[in-house]
């Protein structure tokens, strides 16, 4: 007995082949790769494994064993995924990160796949439907296209390959905007349609855990629950719709009590309520320090990554001297002892000196922060990488004309949904782009950061051939009137 699929599930399936061959090529070739740590995420791993602590390795003063060192450093958790991953000893062998990121990276390709035909529905696309006798009626096959494109565009981002093969969240934070998103279309749905309470309360408990777990993996989703909560409440008294404004309340309770346990661990263990991570200073000097803003005043900043090498450097010496300090960034200054200058000692104050020297750089150079959170909205959205000594002209070219063709579709597929867009169900879409471009603004940003927008972008690409299919379908009704 042969097996016929119909021809959404034909679609499927080759998404998820090419997804498969696709990822599993870029994982075997960069395999290698996943040994690096640059986020400490593989240290924080091993620590939970060998002494069930969030933290790092440290070593007991009084005892001279190895123990255990709490940290707030990065958000819990991806390295609690890894920690599952580790052998007795605590190491994490490549192969089964890879593996992980693998299985994640599909679930993302199919979880873009089933939310683009969810939100691209026909029931949105009512006012482009024939009416009966004109034409076919509207089939599944142009949805089926649509949502085949979203999920082929997320198959093969070059962002999410790249990422795939770091150790890094984007993969675990893609997936899961993708889950939120899921989980908000379905809580439109139950508000909009006369379902029981009690399924929306279901609903509005998941997505707040969806946006709970997005959090604890990139705490810069914090701003996206508040967001969609705010929205479901005002949506609900503004129509005077009594469940949207217990869906709202609901996901926003839900969201506090991930934030507010993450917040009661830290101050346990450090006496300050540190809801997001003590990383956060470091970030924002990065992208706010007089190097970077010499580098933003260049001629090159449109064209040429930035060179970080001096600004770590000369970081590493704030036990030394002031950072606070304008001269501490001179490239001439000798590095000499400040008079009555206290070194930071632990994260906290560390991540405090370095919202300080930030704060101090802004306030100094008020117009090239303006310029700079410029330059670093465009990083966000651009299309193009910046030219360095590790790539190529080539490569970079392929990378620029896929974006290039992206951007068009998806500034394509917008037009089409036109005032649709502003429908709630694509309010989750919308508050994310908010969201992510309101902190990457202002904190240091790169193409990078904007991995977990991939499936909303691939999804207004998706939305670009449905309106090719439907401007096709228009073609064909007026040759068969003729």
């Amino acid at each position: 007995m042969s097996l016929v699929l119909k021809p959404d599930w034909r679609h499927f399936a080759l998404i998820v082949l090419l997804a498969s061959v696709v990822r599993s090529g870029v994982l075997f070739w960069s395999l290698d790769s996943l040994s690096a740590d640059p986020d400490a995420y593989r240290r924080i791993a091993h620590c939970l494994t060998i002494h069930r602590t969030f933290g790092l390795d440290a070593i007991n003063l009084e005892t001279g064993n190895p123990v255990g060192s709490p940290t707030a450093f990065r958000p819990p958790l991806y390295p609690w995924l890894l920690s599952w991953l580790s052998d007795p000893l605590g190491d994490i062998p490549n192969l089964r990160i890879a593996i992980l990121h693998w299985l994640l990276g599909m679930a993302t390709v199919a979880g873009t796949h089933g939310v683009a035909k969810r939100i691209l529905r026909d029931d949105d696309l009512e006012s482009l439907v024939p009416k009966k006798g004109e034409c076919e009626p509207y089939d599944a096959r142009s949805l089926s296209a649509a949502s085949m494109t979203a999920g082929m565009f997320v198959a093969i981002d070059p962002l999410l390959l790249q990422s795939s093969a770091l150790v890094m969240t984007e993969t675990v934070a893609t997936l899961l905007v993708v889950m939120t998103l899921w989980c908000w279309l379905r809580l439109i749905d139950s508000i909009s349609r006369p379902l029981r309470t009690r399924q929306v309360i279901g609903r509005a408990c998941l997505a707040g855990m969806a946006c709970g777990l997005a959090y604890l993996c990139r705490p810069t989703f914090v701003i996206w629950p508040l967001m969609l909560g705010t929205y479901l409440m005002a949506w609900g008294m503004f129509l005077a719709n009594r469940r949207s404004v217990i869906a709202g309340t609901l996901l926003l309770a839900v969201m506090m009590v991930f934030v507010g346990t993450w917040t009661a661990r830290n101050y346990h263990h450090f006496k300050k309520p540190i809801w997001a991570t003590t990383h956060g200073g470091y970030t924002l000097l990065l992208g706010n320090n007089p190097v970077f803003y010499e580098y933003i005043r260049s001629g090159d900043s449109l064209t040429r990554a930035w060179d970080a090498s001096f600004f770590i450097q000369r970081w590493e010496r704030r036990a030394d001297t002031d950072p606070r300090n304008p001269g501490f960034w001179d490239q001439d200054l000798v590095m000499e002892p400040t008079p009555g200058y206290t070194a930071p000692l632990g994260e906290v104050a560390d991540d405090r000196i370095a919202y300080e020297t930030a704060v101090a750089t802004i306030k100094r150079q008020p117009m090239t922060f303006v310029r700079a959170s410029m330059w670093r909205l465009w990083r966000l959205h651009s299309p193009l990488p910046l030219r360095t000594e590790k790539h190529s002209t080539p490569p970079i070219l392929m990378v620029a004309t896929f974006y290039i063709v992206s951007l068009a579709m998806v500034m394509c597929g917008g037009i089409f949904l036109g005032k649709k867009i502003l429908q709630p169900r694509w309010a989750a879409a919308i508050a994310l782009w908010v969201a992510l471009a309101s902190v990457h603004t202002i904190y240091w940003t790169d193409m990078r950061m904007r991995a977990p927008l991939v499936p909303v972008l691939a999804i207004l690409a998706g939305a670009c051939v449905l309106a090719w299919r439907q401007r096709t379908r228009k073609y064909r009704l007026s040759d068969r009137q003729s």
